[in-house]
């Protein structure tokens, strides 16, 4: 078996050392300089990806320390390269920065006789757009959980503290026309490609190493390549060969996860404060307020109607009491969250009211309402206050920290109808949900309204858009619906929910785990 073994080894390595290399070149982007030194190959490249995305700065404000890539060539003060979040996406407050990269990879990559050598944090390859190719951990025993994958741009990328922008999964910009394209470079000077092969279908029986050899469009007589894939590991599972240098640079982590260093923060971009640093608001991810000028506001009591009832066609106001002091700098203002399902970031729901305290004082006691949408969801709502002053220092109290000084940290509401059947929710406009439970294996449900009766589709898409299931095609009346999807015969990975009236079109993020 091991002569079998170094016999197999032996014909890679001489077909290796046969293969042009530099024929790959002609598909990186302009503004990646890659070129053949000696034994080597070197890529430099910014780091800058060449599609739109959420993480380029809004505005030239956010972006005037000159870190950024700005353009803006209908002079409207926006980024021409900013492009609006898609739906239930859990933006992280990172932006895209320019980088100063320098990967040298082997010109003749050959497989390591000795093994496998384990994939690092930061750089694993180069993608062509000078993109970094990361491996499926955000640290150093920690996968990508859940959160962290809806970071994800359309393009399967975000950035890290810092802006390095990168990406994790196949990154679906680099699909020009088909899944079996070349698409980077491994840190080991192996090439590597989509997850399909020629035939169109995805690759079977990989090795350890997350590779094959065989022909790919570019070396049809065959050659020792890498796949991506939708599971993981979602790009290089092992380096085959020897690793070149500038790789595994971006060490600590691959998305920008855990607690975010108020050094790290690009200006303009809030911190922990505000409660979405990393993503949606909770208290692993925001325990304390960045700002180091003073301990910050603090609550005194605090205390909100526990349950509600909204059985009635408009929204109903739920009393609180609020007090606060802050001993070194004036009070400011306040924000009260009710938070169910991780909030609006994470494609929930989130009831939000604020206000300013009385005359500044440095303690001050609030009697407010908040407003409790009709048909808002049943259950237990989490509760948030956000405290300011004028230095605008941020005591950011969640549910555990309400909990452990006795203070109230839920509201339940209470939408049943009381057997009442002259009380109906109607909804004032039609919207979809975040589906239930999401990630899923492999039923999940999917809940809508309707203002008007109306002809509704839900339809499933992968994540290379191809469809592949309708839920729903059919007339519905006012109301609030729901349907179900039962996603066996599907593999693990992100997929769409497209509901389409003739007045409404929304789409939902959504993750299969098996």
């Amino acid at each position: 078996m091991k002569a079998i073994f170094k016999i197999l080894l032996l014909i890679i390595t001489i077909l290796n050392a046969q293969n042009d290399m530099t024929v790959l070149f002609q598909y990186f982007d302009e503004s990646v300089d890659i070129y053949v030194e000696e034994d080597e190959i070197v890529i430099s490249a910014d780091g800058v990806p060449s599609h739109l995305s959420p993480y380029f700065p809004e505005t030239y404000n956010n972006s005037e320390n000159g870190l950024y890539y700005f353009e803006d060539q209908n002079n409207d003060g926006i980024n021409d390269w900013y492009i609006d979040p898609h739906n239930g996406m859990n933006v992280n407050p990172n932006q895209i920065g320019l980088q100063n990269y320098e990967f040298r990879i082997p010109l003749n990559p050959v497989i390591n006789p000795q093994g496998p050598t384990d994939t690092f944090l930061g750089a694993i390859g180069v993608s062509l757009n000078g993109v970094p190719l990361y491996n499926e951990y955000e640290g150093p025993v920690n996968q990508l959980d859940p959160q962290t994958i809806l970071s994800f741009d359309l393009a399967q990328g975000h950035p890290a503290p810092g802006g390095v922008y990168h990406y994790h999964f196949p990154p679906e910009s680099l699909f020009v026309e088909t899944e079996d394209n070349f698409i980077g470079f491994a840190a080991d000077g192996f090439p590597v490609y989509g997850p399909k092969n020629m035939d169109g279908y995805n690759v079977d029986n990989l090795d350890d190493y997350h590779a094959e050899f065989g022909p790919t469009p570019d070396f049809p007589d065959s050659i020792y390549h890498y796949h991506t894939n939708y599971i993981s590991p979602y790009i290089v599972g092992a380096f085959a060969g020897s690793i070149g240098t500038g790789f595994g640079a971006g060490g600590g982590g691959g998305g920008g996860g855990g607690i975010v260093d108020c050094g790290d923060v690009p200006p303009g971009i809030p911190c922990c404060g505000d409660g979405i640093c990393e993503g949606p608001e909770n208290d692993n991810n925001c325990p304390v307020d960045c700002a180091t000028l003073n301990e910050g506001p603090s609550l005194l009591n605090f205390s909100i109607d526990a349950d509600t009832v909204n059985t009635s066609q408009d929204s109903v106001s739920v009393g609180y009491i609020l007090e606060a002091e802050d001993n070194e700098n004036y009070l400011l203002n306040y924000s009260l969250r009710l938070i169910i399902n991780g909030g609006i970031v994470n494609g929930g729901e989130m009831i939000e009211s604020a206000g300013d305290f009385i005359d500044s004082l440095m303690s001050s006691s609030i009697s407010g309402t908040i407003e409790i949408p009709m048909g808002s969801t049943e259950g237990d709502w989490n509760i948030r206050i956000i405290l300011r002053n004028d230095l605008g220092t941020v005591t950011n109290i969640g549910p555990n920290q309400l909990e452990n000084q006795y203070f109230q940290n839920y509201i339940h509401i209470n939408n049943a109808e009381l057997g009442q059947d002259t009380f109906h929710s109607i909804p004032k406009e039609f919207y979809l949900n975040q589906n239930y439970p999401n990630p899923f294996n492999p039923l999940t449900t999917i809940n809508f309204s309707v203002a008007t009766q109306s002809e509704v589709k839900l339809t499933i898409y992968n994540i290379m858009g191809v469809e592949v299931a309708i839920i729903l095609n059919d007339a519905v009346s006012i109301g609030t619906h729901s349907a179900s999807w039962d996603a066996k015969d599907q593999s693990s990975g992100i997929y769409f929910i497209h509901m389409q009236t003739d007045v409404y079109s929304s789409y939902k993020k959504i993750m299969l785990i098996k």
